[in-house]
């Protein structure tokens, strides 16, 4: 199996345990719950046969065929239970019927894996099994989702399902009906597979936390409907902060997971690029190597033909001379008589020692036929230069041997050219002889004692089965492991190979995933750095609740203790104490306010649907207020209807007791409540309405705003959380409050709620 598909399912088994660990420390803390306590198990089960796949090779293959495949499909007889179980809280049970398709695939396995193995038909059995877990998935919360539309949890579980199911049969399809002669004994896999596995299990994982931890909280429906985005979050999270870092520790998880798949696909795309560029660098440098050799052969054709017309040796020399020989790639030329004197070189004034004992001049001496010799690279007799030598045979009218004609070659002119096509820092090339295996030409070149080493390598072998092509192997020369590709140059008993490294892969990758990684760590920051700020607001917060608990204990009862004196204290006069009352009421109305802000803000009230009499409450609420003689109350006959009467008292009480401080003592406060149509939808709608006094007409931008009180209100006691509260309450009551002014000096609130 490829080694890199073992990489995948070795990162989907680690993702699935640390998922598995997750979920296994949210069953401990929360021991209550058993989704999460039987999701893990089966989040093991499914981690234990990924990283079984992952161990392949070092493993018999009735473990993999039988014992990986059984451990995830058994995985999801396991999910299954335990999602049943949670809807319908119930203890969870075996599941006999998914259990029961396990066993029978089994058999199947067994016969496409051990008896006539076909890796497709495996594949495509696999994948059609997962989507029936998958479409039980969808039945099982199809109906929950139906039922409580508004919960996003059940419609994301069945989207997931259904989408699994849907992905499972498309992928089942493939397999069965295109199949692959090569993956018949292997178990096919894809990126593209793991990528959506980690994402759908990292989402079902998110799902099953926080319904096992946010359904312990009886106003979720409150918090999501009533309150803004970072405000839901915060007091969401404030009591979950397990649920908080189990979510993060999961993103954390999947987005490594992720960047594993993204970098081991990447290696895989930049080391196929890599083998398609060093393929056509090698054919550019085969073409180049034969275009440089045919020039030097056409050379010695024309001096040794001239030569055998002339017999003269300063002729042919200054015939040489006037040729536009190439210094960069011919070192010298040679005249060689028979006897292996050198009778002619460019280098006159340097010693000529005989060459009868050079290979060349025996493969020529031994061999009548006009043939080109490549020879080895190797010192020169006369300049010392290390260079390899191209011959000609040259012979008399009568074919017997006449000497050799002679030019030396540099490597550095192949070498140089190949330095200058590649650009990895461990790419190389070399110019090999087939027939005696040594170096002609090398970038970057080798020590000097390697030039007449034979090299060992499977390139000899795979060159007689075809002229071209690519394979692995340490490089003797620098022991350096390399992707090689190489080409017979042709008409030539030459070679050119041409290679890259790991190391050359691995910058490429690096260079193309340098953005896609800051951008990846640095989302990893944000992430950290939210849910590091957003712990510290919630503790804050707790903070901050811990000092209104206190603050109301210690000021209630102080007030009651100075209401109770108050009522007992005879020197004060008629007026003094009355004042003196209605600034302790002022100051407990304050303080009340200030809790049920609180209490509204955290969410903490708890609903309760009843039906309410609209004349009754308003009733209730003129005899409790502190002007009852100025209410103008207007109901008409309505029925009653069901709403929470305690967040509703609070928004009408609010309302009132604004219209009654801020207008004039002696005028009058018109209420009234009747029948009202807002969108299609039947509700009631209760409007207050009062002349403006000293505090003038409110600001219509800031008036439900938090503490906003009027500049011409501060003469008044007051905390400016009344509107607030009326807006809030208004809210979690599915309605609405507005602010309808009459003219210029008539103030209104008007409050809607559905019926």
């Amino acid at each position: 199996m490829d080694p890199r598909t073992l990489t995948l399912y070795l990162l989907a088994g680690g993702l699935s345990l640390g998922l598995a660990a997750v979920l296994r420390m949210v069953a401990h803390f929360n021991p209550d719950g058993r989704l999460a306590k039987y999701s893990a198990y089966a989040v093991l089960l499914s981690a234990t046969g990924f990283v079984i796949s992952g161990f392949t090779p070092d493993l018999p293959r009735w473990v993999i065929v039988i014992g990986a495949n059984w451990l995830l499909l058994a995985s999801c007889s396991v999910l299954y239970s335990a999602f049943r179980a949670y809807v319908e809280d119930n203890p969870p049970r075996p599941d006999r019927a998914g259990l029961g398709l396990v066993a029978l695939s089994m058999l199947a396995f067994w016969y496409w894996g051990l008896v006539e193995p076909n890796g497709n038909y495996r594949s495509a059995l696999f994948s059609f099994v997962t989507a029936i877990f998958g479409a039980r998935g969808t039945l099982l919360f199809l109906p929950q989702w139906q039922t409580h539309k508004r919960n996003p949890l059940r419609l994301i579980l069945v989207a997931l399902f259904g989408l699994v199911t849907l992905w499972m049969m498309a992928r089942g399809t493939l397999y069965l009906w295109a199949p692959a002669p090569n993956l018949r004994g292997a178990n096919p896999t894809s990126w593209v597979t793991v990528f959506w596995y980690i994402v759908f299990l990292s989402v079902l994982v998110v799902c099953i936390i926080w319904i096992e931890i946010g359904h312990k909280s009886p106003h979720r429906r409150n918090i999501h409907e009533t309150a803004g985005f970072a405000a839901t979050l915060i007091e969401y999270f404030r009591r979950k902060f397990l649920l908080l870092w189990s979510v993060v520790a999961v993103v954390v998880m999947a987005l490594i997971s992720e960047a594993g798949i993204i970098y081991t696909k990447s290696y895989e795309w930049e080391e196929a690029r890599l083998v398609q560029s060093t393929e056509l660098t090698n054919e550019a440098l085969v073409l180049h190597s034969a275009q440089m050799l045919n020039q030097v052969d056409t050379l010695l054709h024309s001096v040794r033909n001239f030569y055998l017309r002339t017999h003269s040796y300063a002729e042919t020399d200054a015939f040489i001379d006037s040729l536009p020989l190439d210094k960069s790639t011919i070192d010298n030329v040679y005249l060689i008589n028979a006897d292996g004197d050198i009778v002619l070189a460019r280098a006159a004034s340097a010693p000529r020692p005989s060459a009868a004992d050079r290979d060349y001049f025996r493969f020529h001496q031994s061999n009548p036929t006009d043939q080109i010799y490549i020879g080895s690279v190797e010192s020169g007799l006369v300049t010392g230069n290390l260079h390899f030598r191209v011959t000609r045979r040259i012979s008399h009218p009568n074919g017997s041997f006449a000497g050799v004609i002679l030019a030396t070659i540099k490597p550095q002119a192949l070498s140089s050219y190949c330095e200058a096509l590649i650009s990895g820092t461990q790419n190389s090339c070399s110019l090999l002889g087939l027939e005696d295996r040594k170096i002609r030409a090398r970038y970057p070149e080798p020590p000097a004692d390697l030039w007449q080493v034979p090299l060992e390598s499977p390139l000899w072998n795979l060159a007689k089965k075809a002229p071209s092509g690519t394979y692995n192997n340490t490089s003797k020369v620098d022991n350096v492991e390399r992707i090689f590709a190489y080409k017979k140059v042709p008409g030539l008993p030459l070679i050119m190979v041409t290679g890259f490294s790991a190391q050359d892969v691995t910058s490429a990758v690096h260079a193309r995933l340098r953005w896609i990684a800051v951008g990846a760590l640095t989302l990893l920051l944000v992430i950290l750095t939210l849910a590091g700020l957003l712990t510290i607001e919630i503790k804050r917060r707790n903070e901050q609740d811990q000092f209104m608990s206190m603050l109301s204990h210690e000021l209630k009862t102080p007030l009651s203790v100075l209401r109770m004196a108050l009522g007992n204290v005879t020197h004060l006069s008629a007026g003094s104490k009355a004042h003196a009352q209605q600034s302790v009421q002022d100051m407990d109305a304050i303080i009340e306010r200030c809790l049920q802000a609180d209490r509204m803000e955290h969410h903490r009230h708890v609903p309760s649907q009843q039906l309410c009499s609209v004349s009754e409450l308003m009733a209730e609420l003129q005899s409790s207020c502190s002007s009852p003689a100025r209410l103008q109350i207007e109901t008409a006959d309505l029925p009653a209807f069901s709403t929470d009467p305690a967040l509703l008292r609070i928004a009408l009480n609010n309302l009132l007791d604004n219209a009654l401080k801020y207008s004039p003592k002696a005028s009058t406060v018109q209420v009234r409540a009747g029948n009202h149509t807002h969108r299609h939808h039947t509700g009631v709608l209760f409007s207050v309405s009062n002349t403006a006094g000293a505090a003038g007409m409110p600001d219509p931008r800031r008036v439900f705003g938090k503490y906003y009180r009027s500049p011409g209100a501060h003469s008044k006691t007051g905390s400016g959380l009344g509107l607030y509260l009326v807006r809030d309450a208004a809210r979690q009551l599915g309605g609405w409050v507005r602010y309808a002014p009459i003219g210029q000096e008539q103030v209104c609130f008007e409050l809607w709620l559905p019926v």
